[in-house]
């Protein structure tokens, strides 16, 4: 079965490795924008929809409004300066504290004020001098950007975040007088901020709420809560309730903690592994985390970190338990024979007569001379080893260094059914590029397979037998020595 074709160059190998599964609804907290103009109402908005989402509240206050307002019921963090970093230490703090909701007042702040986006656009384009591309200050930031919004969107709890409002000023008839009021146009954030969010409401004047954008079945597009209602609280009781009932629709993977599962001292390489494939399914790579050090990062690099430590300390604990081996070998040499002298045997391959040759030398022969060290052995010392170590043994997987376990060979799935594409989708995107000796391939293999419920289908294997894709897999993680497995 060929590969897929390469998409645009890339070399990712999700590009051989795509497939469709059942849909599934997941349960996920809610992304809340309030806007509106000066005066309209926005702080006691997000206070009030907070409370009505939980209990454990958090408030990141940009310019005081919510320490003016009643400050009963929830934490607060009052900040000055609004560089990326701020917010992203903000969001950690809190998600590690394990608070239900966070409320920003204001997000505009990341976006115009001190230290914000806007501002550091412009020392980027100034510090690349004027015959710098024309958007370069946007090219060098726009990464950052993507940080802020990865990091809302992977908070582990709800998040109801206020943006100040660009205004048009009407002049309306009200019981006979010309009354100036102050309608909001857009939001003071990045262009299609909005769709980074599930609701979006706006505030009207008379202080009554438009509800502008919503997934919520609930909560329909173009509902309007009067002035009464939501100066009663009761429109905040009532979105609040739509809101989580429609948060808790659906199947929840998370775990009690994403810190505590990715900094658990004692979690093995394979539950590293599948709490990497758990984050890029609940899109929760972007959570706001620290290393050990106190250096910013993602929950998924955190993650991804672990993991490549673990792995080098296993491949270095492999390296010195098989130099530990050939010591104990060269140690129990038969009586009379000379220990061979060398101290590197892979730059030792070769050597004169005397020294320790490759192993398709004689030991004491001049190098290359004999086909294989059974061979060898049986040419030196009249004994008949061949069965245990010449050809016919490497025909049945008993040879030095032969593979216990029969690999599976590449499936052709034509029109089978979904498992057959499944397994095929598995089988042969581990069988490129040596994945069969790659213990995080194998091991990734083996966790697809048991989400996808195909470890009972058979598989064709090299020596002409068929086997559970399951079993396989299984074998093989054990024959290359995972920690933990």
């Amino acid at each position: 079965m060929a590969s897929a074709p390469a998409i645009l160059g890339t070399t990712s190998p999700l590009a051989t490795d795509l497939h469709f599964r059942p849909a599934q609804r997941l349960a996920r907290p809610a992304r809340v924008l309030i806007e509106g103009a000066p005066g309209s109402g926005r702080t006691p908005a997000a206070l009030a929809l907070s409370a009505a989402l939980g209990t454990r509240r958090a408030v990141i206050d940009t310019d005081g409004s919510a320490n003016r307002r009643d400050s009963t019921g929830f934490n607060i963090l009052e900040l000055t300066s609004f560089a990326p970093d701020q917010l992203l230490s903000a969001l950690y703090i809190a998600g590690s504290q394990r608070y239900e909701v966070v409320a920003i007042d204001s997000l505009s702040a990341w976006w115009s004020g001190r230290g914000g986006l806007l501002e550091l656009v412009d020392q980027a384009a100034a510090a690349a001098g004027p015959k710098a591309e024309k958007n370069i200050g946007w090219i060098a930031m726009r990464p950052t950007e993507r940080r802020m919004t990865d990091a809302l969107a992977a908070f582990p709890g709800h998040v109801v975040a206020t943006a100040r409002s660009t205004t048009e000023t009407l002049l309306e008839v009200v019981d006979g007088q010309t009354i100036p009021r102050q309608y909001a146009l857009r939001p003071e954030l990045r262009p299609g901020a909005e769709s980074d969010f599930d609701v979006v409401l706006t505030m009207l004047p008379g202080h009554s709420i438009l509800v502008r954008k919503s997934r919520v079945p609930n909560l329909p597009d173009g509902t309007i809560y009067s002035g009464e209602s939501v100066l009663s609280g009761a429109a905040y009781t009532d979105m609040g309730a739509a809101i989580l009932a429609w948060t808790r629709n659906g199947i929840n993977l998370a775990p009690e903690d994403w810190y505590a599962a990715a900094q658990e001292p004692q979690a093995t390489e394979r539950q590293l592994i599948e709490l990497e494939l758990l984050l890029e399914r609940t899109r929760m790579e972007g959570m706001a985390a620290r290393e050990h050090d106190g250096t910013l990062c993602t929950l998924g690099d955190l993650v991804r970190n672990r993991i490549r430590i673990q792995r080098e300390a296993r491949e270095r604990a492999e390296k010195e338990e098989a130099q530990e081996r050939r010591r104990l070998e060269r140690s129990q040499q038969p009586a009379g024979r000379t220990p061979p002298q060398y101290t590197n045997p892979e730059t030792d391959w070769g050597a004169p007569a005397g020294a320790w040759p490759a192993p398709n030398a004689g030991w004491g022969s001049p190098a290359g001379t004999w086909p294989n060290p059974g061979a060898d052995w049986n040419a030196a010392h009249g004994e008949d080893t061949s069965a245990a170590f010449g050809p016919e043994a490497e025909s049945q997987g008993t040879a030095p260094g032969s593979e216990a376990v029969s690999r599976p060979q590449e499936i052709d799935a034509g029109d089978g059914d979904d498992d057959v594409q499944a397994v095929a989708g598995i089988v042969n995107r581990l069988m490129e590029n040596d994945g069969w000796s790659d213990l995080t391939r194998v091991l990734r293999a083996a966790v697809r397979a048991t989400e996808l419920g195909v470890n009972g289908v058979r598989v064709p294997c090299a020596d002409d037998q068929t086997r559970p894709l399951g079993e396989v897999l299984k074998a093989r993680t054990a024959e290359l020595k995972v920690p933990g497995s």
